[in-house]
Formats: C-alpha cells, sequence, structure tokens
C-alpha cells in the first residue's frame, strides 16, 4: 500500500491519508500543478495557503530560507507533533503554500505513515484536512465525504489512526523573540509558556 501511495505522489497524484490529528488531503509540496488541484477539490480559496507536514527535519531546508534561534528551540522542543509553525519560505514553492508575508506552515508530523509517505515521495506533502472548505475535518474513514474520496487519486489508511480532538497549533514569530499562537490546537498556551516560550498578546 505505501509503494501504491508514494508512485501515485511522485507522479502528481492526490491521495487521502492520516496524520496524529485528522485525515489530510495531501500531494507533493513542490509540485505546482498537483497544489492547484488540492485547492480545487477541496474548493478551498487560494488565498488561504495549505500547510505542509515533513517526515524528517532535513526536509526543513529545501522550502525554508531561514530558520531564527527561537523557532529552531520550538521544534526541538515540539517536534515531531501537532505544533504548525509559520517559516520564511524560499521563493520556488507553489504560491498556493505561501502567505502575503512570505511565509509558509509546516510541521513535523508524528504520525509514522504520513512520515513515510514524505520519505518515500521525497518531498513535503500538503496537510490540508480532507474536507471540503468549511467542512468538519474527518478523524475516521467513515467521516470522509464520498466526493472528496472520488476526486482524490487513493486513500492511504494505515493505523494508527487519527487521534481527533482539536487540530495542529499554529504559531508565529511576529518579532524576535516572541509568539503568536495564530490558531489554539493541540498544544496549548499554557504548554507553551511552560516550555519557556513567550507568548505576545493579541489584540
Amino acid at each position: 500500500m505505501i509503494d501504491r501511495a508514494v508512485t501515485i505522489l511522485r507522479a502528481g497524484g492526490c491521495l487521502i491519508y492520516p496524520t496524529e490529528t485528522f485525515y489530510a488531503l495531501g500531494c507533493s509540496g513542490l509540485d505546482t500543478r498537483a497544489v492547484e488541484r488540492v485547492f480545487c477539490i477541496k474548493s478551498r480559496p487560494l488565498s488561504k495557503p495549505l500547510p505542509l507536514i515533513i517526515g524528517d527535519p532535513e526536509q526543513l531546508g529545501p522550502i525554508a530560507s531561514c530558520i531564527t534561534p527561537l523557532l529552531s528551540r520550538l521544534m526541538e522542543h515540539f517536534w515531531p507533533g501537532p505544533l504548525s509553525i509559520l517559516v520564511p519560505a524560499r521563493s520556488h514553492l507553489p504560491r498556493g503554500l505561501v502567505n502575503d508575508r512570505g511565509l509558509l506552515c509546516v510541521r513535523l508530523t508524528s504520525h509514522p505513515g504520513a512520515r513515510s509517505l514524505c520519505l518515500g515521495a521525497e518531498a513535503p506533502l500538503t496537510a490540508s484536512s480532507a474536507n471540503l472548505s468549511g467542512k468538519k475535518p474527518p478523524s475516521s474513514a467513515d467521516e470522509i465525504d464520498p466526493d472528496l474520496k472520488r476526486q482524490s487519486d487513493f486513500c492511504f489508511n494505515p493505523l494508527p489512526l487519527p487521534g481527533g480532538g482539536a487540530p495542529s497549533t499554529i504559531v508565529a514569530e511576529p518579532e524576535p523573540g516572541k509568539l503568536n499562537i495564530l490558531r489554539a490546537g493541540a498544544i496549548d498556551r499554557e504548554t507553551l509558556i511552560r516550555a519557556g516560550f513567550f507568548i505576545e498578546e493579541q489584540d
């Protein structure tokens, strides 16, 4: 099953796969046409960039132009796991992954199946939840929209199942040494503070 999934990704296909939180709709994050197809399948506006997962810290280098000391500490403390971090993007990436500030959202997944996909495809994968835009993200295969299944090329469904619950937490470093929580999730504010990170208050 993993061989078929990797072959599909390398050929520019899109598939459904489990992460530590929910099922995701994924393709190679280095393939512009595949990224555009994910937007089309999900009916997702291009103004909402897709997040990425990686399977190994070395996969960060080809997509991130620089990593600050604070972001590096975050990665060491919380990766692999459900903490998504905004980092400066390299210029060659598909525009559907990068926001208007030149940042992309990425995490090192802790799901063994998802990590195997990234490593086998030799690319980061898009990791937007496997649902139509605005709908509930699925944590079981039965919850995946049948139309989404029909439009994707394969459903890769190894154990363990996604944990469900809260999505990944999304953080950014708006200025050196400070963090903003852009989306509350599986790693809460108190956990970040206890780990020694200063969380900037937002208006």
